[in-house]
């Protein structure tokens, strides 16, 4: 498959072809792997934004979604199992307001129920559950998502320097034929001062011409 996507990036950089991410994904999945089921991949495309791999963005739903978590597993769960660090992989969810999720104690103090809080976690550690989890199938799906990333950045750059080469070329040749151009534009105006000289020299042979004849006739 390796071999054929190397191509199939080559045919689409020869045509000019352009495409977004989730574009070429489509059509890679389509040409490649049909058969393999990627409903979820749009998911794990946003996630694999780099802007976003440290963003607290993914509930215990999501999880549960992909088969991370079982019905009496919770995120807390979670978080202990895979050794996840608390405010560099996951968060609590803050709400609105925060006191009805408080616990009143008699001296005065209100203090956190986490029990009953939501966590957030990160795309970077939702990827490092999946790879130490026992679901070898999303395992699978999430390398080949990473691989045809890999692919694509590949297309892209290699894209970019055709395009990048391209408008140098044009460039270029609009260089050569502005100097060109220019080049005969000074021949234009060196044939046509030549030419306004010999005409000022024949018009001075002339005024000589008639002033002698003019003087004969006296």
């Amino acid at each position: 498959m390796d071999k054929s996507i190397e191509e199939y990036n080559l045919y689409l950089i020869k045509n000019h072809d352009y495409l977004n991410i989730i574009d070429y994904f489509s059509k890679i999945h389509r040409t490649f792997f049909p058969e393999i089921d990627i409903s979820f991949m749009n998911y794990f495309l946003d996630l694999s934004n780099p802007e976003k791999i440290n963003e607290f963005c993914i509930y215990e739903k999501d999880l549960r979604k992909y088969g991370l978590l079982s019905e009496r597993t919770k995120m807390k769960d979670i978080v202990c199992k895979y050794d996840l660090l608390k405010t560099v992989d996951w968060i609590y969810q803050n709400y609105p307001n925060e006191e009805k999720h408080h616990t009143f104690f008699n001296l005065g103090v209100y203090i956190h129920d986490d029990s009953k809080r939501n966590i957030l976690i990160t795309p970077k550690a939702f990827k490092r559950v999946i790879f130490r989890s026992s679901n070898i199938i999303f395992v699978e799906y999430y390398m080949l998502l990473e691989t045809v990333i890999r692919y694509y950045h590949d297309y892209q750059t290699k894209y970019k320097t055709k395009e990048e080469k391209k408008k140098n070329d044009e460039l270029e040749r609009v260089k050569h034929e502005i100097e060109y151009y220019e080049k005969r534009i000074e021949e234009y105006e060196s044939y046509i001062k030549k030419i306004v000289a010999n005409v000022d020299k024949t018009m001075d042979e002339c005024k000589k011409e008639i002033h002698s004849i003019l003087s004969l006739c006296e």
